[in-house]
């Protein structure tokens, strides 16, 4: 039995230098008693194949990581914590506070961030343990609590932090953790037990890949090997490449090969690439710190270059830089016919897969070389398409279909311009510039023909999939968007569309989940950043939520939807003042058109006067283009014209308004909830049975 002289202080320096031994922290336990533990378990992925010098010095790097640890620190001199190595690791086992290991676990990741070649993953959960002697007559651990800590993390590849449904109930009872959970369902471990997994990301820390899962249905037999977990993707951001020109042609020119190359590197499964939404906030700048991309993205690699045109030549510089490390590892100076796009774009993909090292299979090397079309012309008429699209704007909508016509006239067999063609539409509704009816069966008919040329794309699917939302066609559109995850992983649009499907049903930590999985592919993604917000503000997470539109505006202030959607979330709060000035400032930016929101705030503080002449505004626009019945609606519903505002929520149903998406979660409905016809909208919509 330890004495009080026997604790180990805090204050006390902590020997990191050699492999943990066991230690005797006094606790004061009688013979093989049971407690409630916290367990922190974790190792070195691929420890045994490294030489003995390097395992000693791994070792020494994590022990020092550990030791650095605050919350170890803390439980160490309180005497609540016993340290167990493991050979090519160690076991934490707290005795208080669950919250501890899980902030240990950060810490650690965090320590070893300057150390990528330390290849760590942990595993977390809470259970009974006996504290028994061992044969050396010191303190040890043995039970439930740390055994299944331990499967826990054997279920998990590089970087993951994985925790037990235990440990991820008390996160989500205490608050503050929600936004950084991600289920990943019921995963078998030894002896068949299943065990649900919970993924644990924060402040770029921890590993986002989805784990393969382990359920299965074998019957006797002989059980049939565990596949070794899958390496951590390598993170990587393609920048757009700096035009030296003032040709408009030029700059649509650059911006189509970087997005070509982002699009032909997502394809592979063993890398992860930064969405182009992201990689373009970088553009037009021609010197980028590695240091700041480390920072905001959260990479390892980042691929840049510059492009100039001489007479009928392109020249082009690009570069590779490990920004972990601040070194080059490729650059090249090239010169191409302008006229042969498709060989450049293959030359620099396949330059950055081998400067990478990565092993592609067959399969892999035909989808970084794969043309779309074999006609330069239809080529450059797409990225023309994708260069209006992707200004989001009424214009650039129009402009973008323009280009994707052309395309198809120049290749009718051109698929991923007919996808082109369905995202342009699938957007012009909110602009107003065709009712969603409209808009719709235009984006639908160009999503199937696209289809119909290659099966394979999953931009088409995903199209498809919203589409087929907005037609309350839930089966087939989760379908739809569970083919587009599976053809393209690394394509944020579809786990970011998938995940408001998945709220709009309520299926709420599902939701949550694919919208973390978009960010972390692109995490300066305006509309996304936005729709985190929007996701906790669903699950009655206000603080957080308005934390998060906070973080968004402070990408851009000038982002109507976070302005608007912080406003709502002012209003659940009680902050109606402040809700007021989100929505007129959302009108201000708008150039005064009338806002639906505004005219709500108005009416729920009393100012009927002032509700009513938005109301008559918006009519008065609806003359010229398209207004959303959804928003009109909800005016009447803060005026308390509960009659009035089904007769715009009917307009909407038949306009397959997409507002009628958040019907179902949506709290600023409550007080309709208890009317029948409201139960009979929602039935008709398909949101309940």
């Amino acid at each position: 039995m330890s004495t009080k002289d026997d604790q180990i202080s805090v204050r006390e320096p902590v020997d990191a230098s050699s492999p943990p031994a066991p230690l005797n922290l006094g606790l004061r336990h009688t013979d093989e008693t049971l407690e409630i533990a916290h367990v922190l378990f974790m190792d070195i992925v691929g420890y045994t194949k490294l030489p003995m010098g390097e395992q000693v010095r791994v070792l020494r790097q994590l022990n020092e990581a550990v030791c650095s640890s605050t919350e170890f620190c803390v439980a160490l001199e309180r005497g609540r914590l016993n340290c167990r190595p493991t050979g090519d690791g160690m076991a934490l086992v707290f005795y208080d506070n669950p919250v501890a290991p899980v902030k240990c676990a950060l810490e650690i990741s965090r320590a070893l961030k300057s150390s990528p070649d330390i290849e760590l993953r942990m595993g977390l959960h809470s259970g009974p343990v006996y504290n028994v002697t061992d044969i050396t007559k010191s303190w040890n651990v043995a039970g439930d609590g740390i055994n299944t800590a331990q499967r826990v993390m054997d279920c998990g590849g590089v970087g993951h932090i994985l925790l037990s449904k235990s440990i991820a109930d008390y996160l989500l009872k205490v608050g503050g953790w929600a936004q950084d959970l991600h289920d990943f369902g019921l995963q078998e471990v030894k002896h068949g037990v299943l065990v649900q997994i919970f993924n644990l990301c924060r402040d770029g820390l921890g590993n986002p890949q989805r784990l393969e899962k382990r359920v299965t249905k074998q019957g006797p037999g002989p059980k049939k090997q565990q596949k070794a977990p899958k390496p951590r993707p390598i993170s990587l951001a393609v920048l757009p490449l700096f035009s030296k020109s003032h040709d408009p042609n030029m700059e649509i020119l650059s911006d189509g090969i970087t997005e070509s190359i982002i699009y032909n590197l997502s394809q592979l499964p063993m890398l992860r690439v930064i969405a182009r939404g992201t990689a373009f906030r970088y553009k037009g700048r021609e010197d980028i710190d590695a240091k700041e991309i480390r920072r905001d993205l959260k990479v390892r690699t980042m691929f840049t270059g510059s492009l100039r045109e001489l007479g009928d030549d392109l020249s082009i510089s690009a570069g590779l830089v490990d920004v972990v490390k601040e070194l080059q590892l490729w650059g090249e100076r090239y010169k191409f016919k302008s006229l042969d796009l498709f060989a450049l774009q293959e030359s620099l993909s396949k330059e950055i897969t081998e400067k990478l090292r990565l092993k592609l299979t067959s399969e892999d090397q035909k989808q970084i070389i794969k043309r779309p079309t074999e006609n330069q012309e239809a080529y450059k008429a797409y990225l023309g398409g994708r260069y209006h699209w992707n200004k989001r704007t009424a214009q650039g909508l129009k402009k973008g279909i323009e280009c994707f016509q052309k395309a198809i006239e120049i290749d009718p067999s051109y698929a991923l311009a007919y996808a082109g063609l369905a995202d342009c539409y699938n957007l012009l509704s909110n602009c107003g510039v065709l009712t969603p009816k409209e808009s719709g069966a235009k984006a639908k008919a160009a999503a199937l023909k696209a289809l119909e040329i290659d099966d394979s794309l999953a931009e088409a699917h995903t199209s498809l999939a919203r589409r087929m939302a907005f037609d309350w066609d839930w089966s087939g559109a989760e379908r739809e968007y569970k083919r587009a995850i599976e053809l393209a992983p690394n394509y944020a649009t579809a786990h970011h569309w998938y995940g408001i499907y998945l709220r709009a049903t309520g299926r709420h930590a599902e939701a949550l989940t694919e919208i973390k999985d978009a960010l972390e592919l692109d995490p300066l993604s305006l509309i996304i950043n936005t729709d985190l917000g929007t996701q906790l503000y669903l699950m009655w997470q206000y603080d957080l939520a308005i934390e998060q539109f906070r973080k968004t505006l402070e990408i851009d202030n000038n982002f109507v939807p976070a302005h608007f959607r912080l406003g709502l979330a002012y209003e659940q709060k009680g902050m109606l003042e402040e809700a007021l000035g989100e929505f007129q400032h959302t009108t201000n930016l708008c150039g005064g058109d009338p806002e639906p929101l505004l005219g709500h705030i108005h009416a729920v503080q009393g100012r009927r006067e002032e509700a009513e002449k938005i109301i008559d505004d918006l009519k008065e626009v609806s003359k010229k283009r398209y207004v959303s019945a959804y928003g009109i609606a909800l005016i009447y519903v803060g005026l308390k014209e509960y009659d009035l505002a089904f007769e715009w929520l009917e307009k909407a149903y038949d306009d397959r308004d997409g507002g009628l998406l958040t019907l179902k979660v949506e709290p600023l409905w409550d007080g309709l909830r208890s009317d029948p016809r409201f139960a009979d909208l929602l039935w008709r919509i398909g949101l309940v049975s």
